[in-house]
């Protein structure tokens, strides 16, 4: 007997073949009807049903509202009995939520759907759609072998149960898979069986969708013509089934097709039809995209005229409805053709100034734009026009500036690409987590969501704009912490400079291409700004002198090249520069600046000079952090935290640790104590430093770390819970790694320490041996313990292992992220110093001279090993070591340390100070003792050495 089908499957069936204004006039009919007999079950199917239709066709906003009225249809049944009904919801919840780059929700959602039908009879429905979705979330990641692992299961539940609708979506998917994995023969194959599977059974959107996807093989192999024709036929599959909007899209794909193969004419018809068919559904959004091709093919057959005019009036169109993903594109197009339009002769002067003029602010108003839509401008969506990657906006802005003589222009466009692509590398979902949101509750992501949605009214767009630009001025003015996450405000070239130190200097380097431009800062301001060419792809030359290294090539010769490239610009200004400063860019952060070298002259010079020898370095991942890195700080550090060989499998890191933490007077945490609440717990460390294994996450930068006992400590963690420490060492494996993003902003371990407060992150590039790991180490802190900086540190550690090891591999990779000026002081060892300094005092006052002394002695030999000889407790326990010889008749000695204590205050305190009079007095008074004395007579009306200020001879000189 057979089943009457219901309007909802009718309504599937007209969907599935493509008539989608068919499909929801159905559903609205059940949604009526639903109403009219007051079943809320048919009603809440009807809403999340039409919620997905909708948002798969573009309108967001109503698929948004259609959802959460699902959500108050299934408040009002009660939970028991109804789990199904909540499965459906989260599924649809969690394909929505992947849809705003909330992939950790809707993996929650989705998992959540699938363990609720789990066992039930309704599992085998329902599962293969829940892991088809968890699929999607991990191909949109980059993850393509997740994806398929979850796919290969869903194709088998289908296959068992004979849904051949699943199964034709899944196999599509698994060709997506393989185009993902570069595998176009399995790709091919995929999606040839779900294109004959779907069309066989009456499905032809899935046929279509496969068809489409077949197309991209085809495309890749260069079987164009085979590519034209499935374009043409999809065409007019689409035009049979009245879903104007899909022709378009193909006729717009044929056209990108034709104008790949070089066909212009064929192009500009395709795309001058697919526009016309887009204003007749009123999809203005692929309408100016259209447009937008048009202009730019118009560029290519040479009449810039032309694609200026054809623009322009895209532009004003995107304005009029407020469409600002094609605004900042728009934007740039034009100026690039005023920019094309200034290479031509022949053009008057009043025009060619006003095209340059304009050219820079359309730049600049695109980029705006660009910063404004934050880390939604970065989709992967968004990047499949014709159009490179936004960076390039970013790229022509700084060329055409530099090329005009605008140093300064071009130097803080450079640092607005860095501070941009530090968003976008964080992602929408933790940007979330930063949003303050506006007076009414709109949050800035709920703002820009609704801005890009093309569902939204034209009239309501330009007022979500502007409550974005107040959003963003409201957060700089009030909550500064927030804004620094996600609203940097750049700082001035002239507030940059102020911040550096007199006696340092900063090279900045940014890549375009094959270019590097080099910029050079000082206190006095931007000097210098000088552009390289470098004769092959820049990552090519980074991978050459890796492997130069890693080879133990005694040439080095990419060292060389990289000094010619990076830094003889520059020399003439550095003669007598020790201490330097450098910003990389791209794939300059992975390259050990100290291991580069020149041919020095003079007839007695050596035959090179490694810039170890020259250079006392740091590294910054921008000249912006300058004023943060460089600002007064009275924050007092606690103990060092040491932690080392979590994992048990890394004696080498077990001993470096045991080393340092002897060095640092604290006991070291290894093995199974090597804990991330140790470190993350730690209440603000002097120093806190890490021997482990560091790991590098490819798909997601952030979730990169180090491997401890209980866990990953990653690049996230440390941004939103890491310590504040005054040096933070992480001596793992590639803990300095980071990966290049869009713009260029390092997402690393060290980056995300400075960005927490840390001053200065010690980090290493490659993997180190244990032997020259642990004497770099060694030396570094021993250098550290007598108050030099710690970029003397790094270079005085970095030659002592170079005389034991020759190899640039042992001792190139350890790096400096920070401030180069940081001195670290143990303030726990200096509090009990102070406390053995009283108990010597107690021992002067009761006579027990010889005790003091021996005690005096030990607490400054102890000081001048910790905070240096200048340390203001050093000088004082100097001054009471001087008065105990004094007392005990070593004169000479006490007027010799005198003297020295004497001048060491006086360029510490100055002349006139009272710690300085003091120490001047008592020297007079010992020199006098000591003069009497050689006399062969005791001064016993001079005032008591002890401090009391009492004479002698009614003091000590009693006994």
């Amino acid at each position: 007997m057979s089943t009457e089908p219901t309007k909802f499957d009718l309504a599937t069936l007209l969907f599935d073949r493509g008539d989608v204004p068919g499909a929801l006039r159905l559903l609205d009919e059940v949604l009526a009807e639903a109403d009219a007999d007051q079943d809320p079950t048919s009603r809440f199917f009807a809403l999340v049903q039409k919620s997905g239709w909708s948002r798969e066709i573009g309108r967001m906003t109503e698929a948004a509202e259609l959802l959460d009225a699902a959500e108050r249809e299934l408040s009002s049944l009660p939970h028991e009995g109804h789990e199904m009904l909540l499965a459906a919801l989260l599924l649809e919840q969690g394909i929505a939520a992947q849809r705003t780059g909330d992939f950790d929700h809707a993996d929650a959602l989705l998992e959540e759907s699938r363990r609720l039908v789990s066992g039930t009879g309704a599992a085998d429905l329902h599962v293969p759609d829940v892991l088809v979705n968890q699929a999607a979330g991990h191909l949109a990641l980059g993850r393509p072998e997740q994806a398929k692992r979850l796919l290969l299961a869903a194709l088998e539940t289908d296959e068992r149960i004979g849904n051949v609708r699943g199964r034709a979506h899944e196999l599509n998917m698994l060709g997506l898979v393989s185009l993902q994995l570069g595998d176009l023969d399995t790709a091919r194959a995929h999606f040839e069986q779900s294109c004959s599977l779907a069309s066989e059974a009456g499905y032809p959107r899935f046929a279509a969708d496969a068809a489409s996807n077949f197309a991209i093989v085809l495309d890749r192999r260069g079987e164009h013509d085979k590519v034209v024709r499935t374009l043409r036929e999809l065409g007019s599959f689409w035009a049979d089934t009245g879903d104007v909007a899909s022709h378009a899209c193909l006729m717009a794909n044929r056209g990108a097709l034709a104008a790949r193969q070089g066909d212009v004419v064929t192009a500009e018809d395709l795309f001058m039809k697919s526009r016309e068919l887009h204003r007749e559904s009123g999809n203005w959004v692929h309408m100016i995209q259209d447009q937008t091709n048009l202009s730019m093919l118009a560029n290519v057959r040479g009449d810039l005229e032309a694609a200026l005019a054809i623009a322009e009036n895209a532009l004003a169109q995107a304005r009029e409805h407020a469409l600002v993903i094609h605004m900042w594109h728009l934007e740039y197009l034009i100026a690039s053709h005023k920019l094309e339009l200034l290479k031509q002769d022949g053009h008057p002067d009043e025009l060619r100034a006003r095209w340059s003029s304009e050219a820079t602010a359309g730049l600049n108003a695109a980029i705006d734009l660009i910063e404004l839509l934050r880390a939604h401008s970065g989709r992967p969506e968004e990047r499949q026009w014709l159009l490179a990657d936004k960076e390039v906006v970013y790229e022509t802005a700084i060329m055409f500036a530099s090329a005009r003589g605008r140093p300064n222009e071009a130097f803080l466009l450079c640092e607005r690409a860095r501070s941009r692509s530090f968003l976008e590398s964080l992602g929408v979902q933790r940007l979330r987590r930063y949003d303050p949101g506006s007076p009414s509750g709109e949050t800035y992501q709920n703002l820009v969501d609704r801005l890009l949605d093309p569902d939204t009214p034209s009239e309501r767009k330009h007022v979500l704009l502007d409550k974005l630009r107040t959003l963003r001025a409201r957060t700089v003015a009030e909550l500064p912490d927030v804004a620094v996450i996600t609203e940097p405000a750049l700082p001035s070239i002239e507030e940059i400079c102020a911040a550096i130190p007199a006696y340092i200097r900063v090279l900045v380097h940014f890549v375009i291409g094959h270019k590097i431009l080099v910029f050079l800062l000082d206190r006095q301001g931007l000097h210098d700004c000088t552009m390289v060419s470098v004769g092959e792809p820049l990552e090519q030359i980074v991978r050459r002198f890796r492997q130069e290294i890693e080879d133990d090539d005694a040439d080095l010769e990419a060292g060389n090249l990289f000094f010619g490239a990076l830094f003889r610009p520059a020399m003439p200004f550095l003669s007598e520069t020790a201490n330097l400063i450098v910003v990389p860019h791209s794939e300059l952060h992975h390259l050990p600046y100290s291991a580069f070298w020149f041919r020095p002259a003079g007839p007695d010079a050596p035959p090179r000079q490694y810039l170890k020898n020259r250079f006392h370095f740091a590294a910054l991942p921008s000249a912006s952090c300058l004023p943060t890195v460089f600002k007064d700080a009275d924050a007092t550090y606690g103990p060092a935290v040491v932690l080392g060989d979590p994992l048990g499998d890394l004696p080498g890191a077990a001993r470096e640790a045991a080393i340092v933490a002897a060095l640092l007077g604290v006991p070291a945490l290894l093995g199974e104590h090597a804990r991330r609440e140790a470190f993350l717990g730690a209440q603000r460390p002097g120093v806190l430093h890490v021997a482990a294994h560091g790991t590098y996450n490819h798909d997601d930068p952030l979730l990169s770390g180090l491997r401890l006992a209980d866990g990953m400590l990653t690049v996230e963690n440390l941004i939103e819970h890491g310590p504040a420490t005054l040096l933070m060492v992480l001596s793992g494996c590639v803990t300095g790694l980071s990966e290049r993003r869009p713009g260029d902003e390092l997402v690393g371990l060290a980056q995300a320490a400075l960005r927490g407060g840390t001053s200065a992150v010690v980090a290493t590039l490659w993997e180190t041996s244990d032997e020259s790991g642990v004497l770099f180490f060694e030396h570094f802190y021993q250098a550290l313990a007598v108050g030099i900086p710690v970029s003397e540190a790094m270079a005085w550690a970095r030659q002592q292992v170079s005389e034991t090891f020759d190899a640039a591999v042992d001792w190139a990779p350890f790096i400096l992220i920070g401030d180069p000026t940081t001195r670290v002081i143990n303030e726990s060892a200096l509090l009990k110093l102070r406390d053995q300094a009283h108990e010597a005092h107690e021992l002067m006052t009761r006579g027990e001279f010889t005790e003091a002394t021996a005690r005096y002695e030990q607490i400054r030999t102890r000081q001048l090993f910790l905070v240096g000889a200048d340390h203001p407790d050093t000088l004082n326990t100097s001054d009471r070591l001087a008065g105990a010889y004094a007392v005990t008749g070593r004169l000479n000695e006490a007027v010799a340390l005198f003297e020295e204590t004497m001048a060491a205050c006086e360029r510490v305190f100055g002349p006139n100070d009272d710690t300085t009079a003091h120490v001047r007095d008592n020297l007079r008074r010992a020199r006098r003792e000591r003069d009497y004395s050689q006399l062969g007579g005791a001064s016993r009306n001079a005032v008591c050495p002890c401090g009391s200020g009492k004479k002698y001879k009614r003091c000590h000189g009693r006994q």
